[in-house]
Protein backbone atom coordinates (compact mmCIF):
# COMPACT_ATOMS: atom_id res chain seq x y z
CA UNK A 1 0.00 0.00 0.00
CA UNK A 2 1.61 3.30 -1.05
CA UNK A 3 2.16 6.26 2.14
CA UNK A 4 -0.27 8.54 2.96
CA UNK A 5 2.06 11.19 3.67
CA UNK A 6 4.56 12.22 6.45
CA UNK A 7 4.12 13.16 9.87
CA UNK A 8 6.48 14.93 12.08
CA UNK A 9 6.69 13.57 15.83
CA UNK A 10 8.86 15.90 18.38
CA UNK A 11 9.89 14.51 21.69
CA UNK A 12 11.16 15.68 24.57
CA UNK A 13 13.63 13.26 26.06
CA UNK A 14 13.31 11.21 28.86
CA UNK A 15 11.77 7.39 28.83
CA UNK A 16 8.02 8.86 29.99
CA UNK A 17 8.14 11.01 26.59
CA UNK A 18 10.24 9.06 23.93
CA UNK A 19 8.84 5.11 24.57
CA UNK A 20 4.77 6.89 23.86
CA UNK A 21 5.99 8.68 20.88
CA UNK A 22 7.77 5.77 19.61
CA UNK A 23 4.71 4.10 20.06
CA UNK A 24 2.55 6.86 18.18
CA UNK A 25 5.12 6.20 15.61
CA UNK A 26 4.86 2.69 14.67
CA UNK A 27 0.71 2.76 14.76
CA UNK A 28 0.85 5.55 12.17
CA UNK A 29 3.40 3.96 9.97
CA UNK A 30 0.86 0.71 10.21
CA UNK A 31 -1.89 2.95 9.10
CA UNK A 32 0.49 3.57 5.90
CA UNK A 33 1.75 7.37 7.06
CA UNK A 34 5.87 7.62 7.48
CA UNK A 35 6.65 9.00 10.41
CA UNK A 36 9.57 11.04 11.43
CA UNK A 37 10.65 11.32 15.14
CA UNK A 38 12.17 14.97 16.02
CA UNK A 39 14.48 14.17 19.40
CA UNK A 40 16.80 16.07 21.32
CA UNK A 41 20.73 15.37 20.68
CA UNK A 42 20.58 13.70 23.59
CA UNK A 43 18.42 11.08 22.91
CA UNK A 44 20.77 7.50 21.50
CA UNK A 45 19.23 7.11 17.70
CA UNK A 46 20.82 3.60 17.35
CA UNK A 47 17.63 1.71 16.73
CA UNK A 48 15.52 4.72 15.64
CA UNK A 49 15.08 5.10 12.06
CA UNK A 50 13.86 8.52 10.81
CA UNK A 51 15.16 10.84 13.47
CA UNK A 52 16.18 14.44 13.49
CA UNK A 53 17.92 15.71 16.20
CA UNK A 54 17.64 19.04 17.25
CA UNK A 55 19.82 20.85 20.45
CA UNK A 56 16.75 20.84 22.69
CA UNK A 57 15.31 20.45 26.20
CA UNK A 58 11.41 20.72 27.34
CA UNK A 59 11.95 24.74 26.77
CA UNK A 60 13.28 26.40 23.40
CA UNK A 61 16.63 27.43 23.13
CA UNK A 62 18.16 29.46 20.25
CA UNK A 63 20.04 26.69 18.66
CA UNK A 64 16.90 24.28 18.99
CA UNK A 65 14.91 26.58 17.21
CA UNK A 66 16.85 27.56 14.85
CA UNK A 67 18.26 24.06 13.68
CA UNK A 68 14.93 22.59 13.33
CA UNK A 69 13.47 25.52 11.24
CA UNK A 70 16.46 24.86 9.44
CA UNK A 71 15.82 21.52 8.34
CA UNK A 72 12.34 22.69 7.45
CA UNK A 73 12.99 25.16 5.02
CA UNK A 74 15.65 22.77 3.46
CA UNK A 75 13.38 19.71 3.53
CA UNK A 76 10.00 22.00 2.06
CA UNK A 77 11.48 24.67 -0.32
CA UNK A 78 12.91 22.13 -2.94
CA UNK A 79 11.73 21.14 -5.97
CA UNK A 80 8.67 18.56 -5.84
CA UNK A 81 9.03 18.00 -2.07
CA UNK A 82 5.90 17.83 -0.57
CA UNK A 83 4.74 19.30 2.88
CA UNK A 84 3.79 16.70 5.58
CA UNK A 85 0.27 16.13 7.13
CA UNK A 86 0.81 17.76 10.48
CA UNK A 87 3.43 17.74 12.99
CA UNK A 88 2.36 16.07 16.69
CA UNK A 89 4.47 17.74 19.59
CA UNK A 90 4.85 16.55 23.12
CA UNK A 91 3.15 18.63 25.20
CA UNK A 92 6.51 19.63 26.79
CA UNK A 93 7.97 21.01 23.24
CA UNK A 94 5.12 22.93 22.48
CA UNK A 95 7.68 25.99 21.53
CA UNK A 96 7.97 24.12 18.39
CA UNK A 97 4.87 24.73 16.71
CA UNK A 98 5.55 28.46 16.01
CA UNK A 99 7.91 27.07 13.39
CA UNK A 100 6.12 24.26 12.43
CA UNK A 101 3.70 27.27 11.65
CA UNK A 102 5.91 29.22 9.68
CA UNK A 103 5.70 26.66 7.04
CA UNK A 104 1.81 26.48 7.28
CA UNK A 105 2.08 23.06 8.86
CA UNK A 106 -0.38 21.71 10.94
CA UNK A 107 0.45 21.01 14.53
CA UNK A 108 -1.65 18.95 17.51
CA UNK A 109 -0.36 18.60 21.35
CA UNK A 110 0.26 14.68 22.33
CA UNK A 111 0.08 14.01 26.17
CA UNK A 112 2.26 11.37 26.79
CA UNK A 113 1.19 10.93 30.46
CA UNK A 114 -1.50 8.60 30.99
CA UNK A 115 -5.65 9.77 31.12
CA UNK A 116 -5.57 9.82 34.85
CA UNK A 117 -2.85 12.94 34.86
CA UNK A 118 -4.88 14.52 31.73
CA UNK A 119 -7.81 14.33 33.58
CA UNK A 120 -7.18 15.91 36.47
CA UNK A 121 -5.58 18.53 34.95
CA UNK A 122 -8.53 19.37 32.25
CA UNK A 123 -10.86 18.93 35.59
CA UNK A 124 -8.32 21.46 37.53
CA UNK A 125 -8.86 24.12 34.57
CA UNK A 126 -12.23 23.47 33.60
CA UNK A 127 -12.90 24.32 37.30
CA UNK A 128 -10.97 27.05 38.00
CA UNK A 129 -8.71 25.13 40.25
CA UNK A 130 -5.70 26.75 39.56
CA UNK A 131 -6.85 30.81 39.74
CA UNK A 132 -6.18 30.98 43.61
CA UNK A 133 -9.28 29.27 44.97
CA UNK A 134 -7.51 26.60 46.72
CA UNK A 135 -5.99 27.64 50.20
CA UNK A 136 -3.13 25.89 52.22
CA UNK A 137 -4.97 23.17 54.41
CA UNK A 138 -8.27 23.08 51.82
CA UNK A 139 -8.40 20.81 49.09
CA UNK A 140 -10.36 21.07 46.09
CA UNK A 141 -12.68 18.06 44.57
CA UNK A 142 -12.45 17.92 40.36
CA UNK A 143 -16.48 16.99 39.63
CA UNK A 144 -17.04 13.36 38.28
CA UNK A 145 -13.23 12.02 39.46
CA UNK A 146 -13.64 10.31 42.76
CA UNK A 147 -12.40 12.07 45.91
CA UNK A 148 -8.97 10.28 46.07
CA UNK A 149 -7.95 12.50 42.95
CA UNK A 150 -8.79 16.02 45.03
CA UNK A 151 -5.85 18.48 44.70
CA UNK A 152 -4.40 20.35 47.30
CA UNK A 153 -2.75 23.52 47.77
CA UNK A 154 0.51 21.63 47.33
CA UNK A 155 -0.81 20.30 43.65
CA UNK A 156 -0.65 24.05 42.53
CA UNK A 157 2.60 25.81 43.99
Amino acid sequence: MATIGEIYVVTSSGTGHLVPCIQLCNHLSSTNYTPTLVAPSTVSADHLPAVIHITAHAEETPTSGTELEAHLFVRFNGPGSAHPACAIFDFQMGWTKHIFWKFKIPVISFFTFGACPAAMEWGAWMSGAGSGRVNPGEVHLIPGLPAEMQLTYHDFV
